[in-house]
């Protein structure tokens, strides 16, 4: 059964120009919730995620940044090794493998602090709230090209409310210092727990799974195709829903939302696997319309792409290697 879980791409800010597209028709994936939209449609959908399909496939790791003397490379590399399905690299190895995944990123951790107040009763009483974050900016680079397969981001974060004893500010500060102190002494470091269920996320990215993913169309009353297109795919019809989407765009010329029919054609086009067409409607879209919404579909677009292009390449080497 699928789930849904958090998007994992990379945080920039996302500045969209117009490319070139190639014309690779993909079939992909998404480790995620697609975002909300006041005016948007909610449709549940279903997608493959994962690039290493093959025991073939070698996965090491490559440079990871990591402040002060860290073990989160270490534990990467024992949670890849600990998985059946993944190829490990082998010193004594005499060949080198044609399928050579190398991850690199950045693992880096912070907390930050403040204090509540609330009334019990008669009397107000403090609380410190220490909030723990640790994050992961990854990118998965074939060995063989040095071309990137696939990037994100994956971060975990957790709260602890302490109550506070009586005292001066000052004091309360020192007292929070000490705590933290031994409760690192006790429990060890407080990031620890995160930076399990990163490598965890994360090796469970790289496996083929489904996952459910809810997928936002828009409306407009003016362009009843639209809402035509999202009973198709709700359907799961992603051809006829891209075929009622470009009527609109037929139908409507100038109009001054005709950047939602475009934005629907190319998720349609995005679904039923057509990436390239996927993209030449998405990037319209943000042209007429430069939303942060549409700059992230065309973003997590180009991820998709990204990975079935690799893994079909990968799949066509093999195909040619056993003949």
């Amino acid at each position: 059964m699928g789930e849904t879980v958090d998007l994992c791409l990379p945080k920039k800010t996302y500045l969209y120009q117009s490319m070139k597209l190639s014309a690779a028709i993909v079939i992909s994936v998404s480790s995620l919730s697609l975002f909300s939209c006041s005016s948007g449609v909610t449709v549940r959908a279903t997608r493959l995620v994962g690039i290493v399909i093959d025991t073939t496939i070698i996965v090491d790791v490559g440079e990871i940044s990591e402040a002060g003397t860290g073990t989160f490379k270490e534990e990467l590399l024992q949670a890849i090794r600990s998985r059946d399905e993944f190829g490990a690299p082998s010193a004594d190895t005499l060949e080198t493998p044609f399928a050579y995944l190398v991850i690199e990123g950045t693992y880096r951790k912070s907390s930050s602090d403040h204090t509540e107040e609330e009334k019990e009763g008669e009397e107000t009483v403090r609380y410190r709230v220490t909030t723990y974050v640790a994050a992961f900016d990854y990118s998965v680079i074939d060995n063989m090209t040095g071309e990137l397969v696939t990037e994100g981001e994956i971060r975990e974060q957790r709260t602890e409310r302490d109550k506070e004893s009586g005292g001066s500010i000052g004091e309360s500060i020192i007292n929070a210092i000490v705590g933290g102190i031994v409760k690192a002494i006790i429990f060890g470091d407080p990031h620890s727990s995160l930076k399990s269920n990163i490598i965890r996320r994360f090796v469970g990215e790289l496996s083929p799974h489904e996952l459910q993913v809810e997928v936002v169309l828009f409306e407009d009353s003016d362009m009843p195709e639209l809402r035509k297109g999202i009973v198709f795919a709700r359907l799961g019809k992603w051809k006829d829903a891209a075929d009622a989407f470009l009527t609109a765009i037929d139908t409507h010329p100038g109009h001054k939302n005709l950047h939602k029919a475009y934005y629907n054609a190319g998720v349609a086009f995005e679904y039923d696997h057509q990436y390239s067409f996927a993209l030449e409607y998405l990037d319209k879209a943000f042209q007429m319309e430069p939303s942060e919404e549409y700059a992230g579909e065309i973003q997590r677009c180009e991820r998709y792409q990204r990975e079935y292009n690799w893994r079909e390449g990968y799949l066509e080497r093999l195909k040619l290697m056993r003949n």
